[in-house]
């Protein structure tokens, strides 16, 4: 398809751009995009497709077990939340993605502004809270929030 071979060449000029102007998660980026299409064009101009009902069971029994777990997990949050007294509002968590994993979903149009949680202090766990701990439990991980709190703050990284 020239459509997807103009796309390639597009995406290994921006490759070579970014790899000469020194933008190394520009490239990552690019790289992994470029490696997704070969396997979606691989994919895509395939001609048989394995069959395996056996294997197709399996697979849809480990969803379905999958998905009892995060139902579970999800009752233990909002359990955990509760604790807080936190006021969640507009939002609630649901298994997405097939079943593979969580998502926090709208339960009412939201404006833009809209506070969907509060938390206070105390239910946060910031910078000196895991300084603190981490004085007591891990030297590595200790020094590695020393740093992480003299970078400057930039809007990003609060």
């Amino acid at each position: 398809d020239s459509g997807n071979d103009s796309k390639m060449d597009q995406l290994r000029s921006q490759l070579l751009e970014a790899r000469e102007h020194g933008k190394e998660q520009l490239a990552i980026a690019l790289q992994f995009r470029i490696e997704e299409r070969k396997i979606l064009v691989s994919v895509a101009n395939s001609r048989e497709i394995p069959h395996d009902d056996n294997r197709l069971d399996q697979s849809m029994m480990h969803l379905r077990s999958n998905e009892t777990e995060l139902d579970e997990s999800i009752l233990e949050f909002k359990a955990f939340v509760e604790t807080f007294g936190l006021p969640v509002n507009k939002i609630e968590p649901k298994v997405v993605g097939n079943g593979i994993r969580i998502g926090a979903f709208a339960t009412e149009f939201l404006n833009v502004g809209d506070a969907y949680i509060s938390l206070p202090p105390t239910a946060v766990i910031g910078v000196d809270t895991a300084l603190a701990h981490a004085s007591k439990t891990s030297p590595d991980l200790e020094f590695l929030l020393r740093q992480y709190s003299k970078q400057q703050r930039d809007g990003f990284n609060v």
